[in-house]
């Protein structure tokens, strides 16, 4: 690669370049990349870890070679699994900040002698992954969502041994009192983060931590805890949020501890949010005499007089958000983004500055971009993606092009969520792909936005609204008059898309739902089908297209899981219709028709009596194209008499039908081959073989021969030239009519029996 300098390539980009192998380990060393940039680098690369996944593992190793050359001194591995190919690299850095990510994603992949997988517990996990240069140099440790069976006995001691100099630790989700441990281990510790979900209700040992200057902790509900923290004397930065449910909320024991003189002589910013009572702040302030911030999210608590963040309005909003990310608080973070309910916005008008909502959304895109609150950040975007893309719209200071950004990024957001198994997903589809078809927004997508769309829509239409959306989202994209709108790459996708949706629902139980989902996206299906249609033969993109519609109605025929789908009526009709379509291209493999006509009908006749009129259409169709070309058919003859035996068999069963089922007409069937308009006699042969054969809803069969003497008129002409083709027909014209005679006499009497009837019934 010839760029030497990353002003040449964005942050991303050198990511991507190093993890799809295009920079290799001697050329890395020419890069020109300063530490800060060194760093965001590592966290792009192992934030987007994904896409190298299932590569070999020759290329992976590859990558963290080059990442190794990087003078890289902050390690976040907080979406990413360790691995033992990790602890090589990490061995090459030397490191001052280290985040460790999610218990379930902390891999060991280490053997011991007896070549069996050790669980290495926290001590052991950081002896793996520091240097020597790092275990002096380490003065932040994150450990995220820390469960206790990783920390042993002592481990505190132990962690300390390690890194000497350690001064902040985080540790998020950890459930056990370790105060005095880490007041032993760490009389140096300056920032201290033990957030975890409910209430610390003791807390012993913190004021022993003389030296901390950071404390960010859960909601206190045990007086005399509240008390030994204004031991801490040091203390700059105290970040106690509270729950909305507590007996004594922490506030009230902090105040009386105030009342009583004392006091945090050195601290600048208290976060007491989500404490949702009414309190005279101000007494409180008052108190603290270096106090510059004051955060109370949750409470419409103002203080002139000093910078009070909540989420009374964008601006404030903004600010809060702003002053958590020098902080580094994800989970106030967050805590701010689920308060903040758009104060400022009123039935879809924006009362704020126009560059207050476009500050808001940077942050927004900033936020997202942070790990590890990146998913649940994201989550609540989602959610709120569709008041967010209304105000763009409606402030009319966005441009359209910033309007497809923030959908782009929404998009993005969700097949990230997918990847990742967030929770309640169908809900974010839901909110997702209700907002981007609509009418209002539809019109800005951009071809990318519209595809990604169907992609997450076809997944699993969750209403019926929806689905209907979807549906009329897809075909006014492209239809038959203008299907220039999408390329033949994207139409390829479009359809992978709708295989994929088919084959999910395939796999379930038969219900109403998935047999709706299926019937549209077939009708999907054919409605591509007919866009290619209208390409010529010739063109190459079309007949790779055309192909790719063969081979997924073949495998899909083939499944298993079809065959108890095909009895499903308006399933089968919708398959036949589309093989329809197929058979006037000329650019389909001509196996595809052998090939189809053999599975399809294996499964028509398990239910002979469904959809009869449709099966006897398509069936006629293929016969008519295997008369019509038989030298371009493998094993074509032997087909059209395989056919014939087909149709013999319907006809049997359907005339021996004692109570025949409500059908369309065979008329409709003759009407659904005249207007795939096949040219030629066998073709006219084949309408008039229909022709012979009817059925009348209001009453019994009614079968007669005047297309028998049709074609035997064509074969007194001489007009059809090969004898094995007036031999199938003579034989098969010949059979259906001796099938269909006795259903015919039992309708002539029937029809009787009814005519006397209402003879009778008029005299009386």
């Amino acid at each position: 690669m010839s760029v030497v300098s990353l002003e040449e390539l964005t942050v991303e980009q050198v990511a991507r370049n190093i993890l799809k192998g295009r920079v290799c380990p001697s050329s890395s060393r020419t890069f020109v990349v300063p530490e800060p940039d060194s760093n965001k680098v590592f966290a792009c690369a192992m934030n987007r870890w994904s896409i190298i996944e299932s590569a070999a593992e020759s290329k992976k190793v590859k990558a963290l070679e080059v990442l190794a050359t990087l003078p890289i001194t902050e390690a976040d591995f907080g979406q990413k699994s360790i691995r033992r190919r990790d602890f090589v690299m990490l061995q090459k850095m030397t490191l001052t900040s280290l985040v460790i990510g999610y218990e379930r994603n902390v891999v060991d992949g280490l053997e011991n002698d007896g070549d069996d997988t050790c669980e290495l517990n926290m001590v052991q996990l950081l002896e793996h992954m520091a240097s020597a240069e790092t275990r002096q140099t380490l003065i932040h440790l994150n450990v995220m969502r820390a469960s206790v069976h990783r920390f042993t006995e002592h481990w505190a001691q132990g962690v300390a041994n390690l890194f000497p100099n350690l001064q902040s630790l985080n540790l998020v989700g950890y459930h056990d009192d370790v105060y005095r441990d880490l007041a032993n281990a760490f009389p140096n510790l300056k920032s201290l983060n033990l957030r975890k979900k409910g209430n610390f209700n003791a807390i012993t040992g913190v004021g022993l931590l003389r030296n901390l200057e950071v404390l960010m902790i859960e909601s206190i509900t045990d007086e005399e805890n509240v008390e030994e923290l204004f031991q801490l004397q040091k203390l700059r930065v105290l970040s106690v949020p509270g729950t909305r449910h507590v007996n004594r909320p922490f506030i009230y024991l902090f105040r009386e501890c105030l009342d009583r003189g004392l006091t945090f002589p050195e601290l600048q910013y208290f976060d007491c949010s989500e404490m949702s009572i009414d309190i005279p702040y101000d007494a409180i302030v008052q108190a603290l005499p270096k106090l510059e911030h004051f955060t109370c999210i949750g409470s419409s608590t103002y203080l002139g007089y000093l910078p009070s963040y909540n989420v009374e309005s964008v601006r404030s909003t903004i600010e809060a958000i702003e002053h958590y990310l020098r902080l580094k608080n994800d989970g106030m973070l967050l805590m701010v983004l689920y308060a903040n309910q758009m104060a400022d916005f009123r039935e879809g008008i924006p009362q704020c500055a126009p560059h207050e909502l476009r500050t808001f959304i940077a942050l927004i895109y900033k936020l997202i971009e942070r790990k590890p609150t990146g998913l649940t950040t994201g989550t609540l975007v989602c959610c709120n993606c569709p008041k967010i893309l209304k105000l763009m719209i409606a402030s009319r200071t966005f441009s359209e092009a910033e309007v497809r950004r923030f959908v782009a990024f929404v998009l993005r957001l969700f097949r990230k969520f997918e990847s990742s198994g967030v929770p309640h997903i169908d809900i974010l589809r839901n909110v997702i792909c209700e907002t981007l078809t609509t009418p209002g927004i539809r019109g800005l997508l951009a071809p990318e936005n519209y595809l990604e769309i169907c992609r997450i829509g076809l997944r699993n239409f969750p209403n019926d609204y929806l689905r209907a959306n979807i549906i009329d989202f897809l075909t006014d994209y492209c239809p038959p008059e203008d299907h220039t709108k999408l390329s033949g790459d994207d139409l390829k996708l479009a359809f992978k898309y709708l295989v994929e949706s088919v084959y999910d629902r395939m796999d379930e139980p038969e219900n109403e739902p998935a047999q709706h989902h299926i019937f549209d996206c077939l009708r999907i299906i054919s409605h591509f089908v007919a866009l290619s249609a209208f390409a010529e033969p010739d063109n190459i993109e079309a007949g790779d297209y055309s192909k790719e519609m063969s081979m997924f109605l073949l495998q899909m025929i083939s499944r298993p899981q079809f065959g108890r789908w095909l009895h499903r009526g308006m399933i089968k009709f919708k398959v036949l219709c589309i093989f329809r379509v197929m058979l006037c291209k000329r650019v389909h493999p001509p196996a595809l028709y052998t090939s189809f006509a053999v599975n399809i009908f294996e499964q028509t006749i398990k239910n002979p009596a469904d959809n009869l009129p449709h099966s006897m259409s398509c069936a006629g169709s293929i016969l008519a194209k295997l008369l019509l070309f038989p030298e371009q058919f493998e094993g074509g003859m032997e087909v059209a008499d395989g056919l014939n035996e087909t149709l013999l068999h319907l006809c049997r069963s359907f005339s021996s039908l004692a109570d025949p089922p409500k059908l369309l007409e065979l008329d409709k069937a003759r009407d659904e081959i005249e207007s795939a308009q096949f040219m030629g006699t066998v073709t006219e042969h084949v309408c008039a073989i229909h022709q012979s054969v009817r059925y009348e809803p209001n009453g019994p069969q009614h079968f007669f021969d005047a297309g028998l003497e049709e074609i035997m008129r064509k074969l007194s002409r001489g007009e059809w030239k090969h004898q094995h083709v007036d031999e199938c027909v003579v034989r098969m014209a010949k059979e259906i009519r001796d099938v269909t005679e006795p259903g015919w006499e039992r309708g002539e009497k029937r029809r009787a029996e009814d005519e006397q009837k209402r003879t009778k019934k008029s005299r009386n």
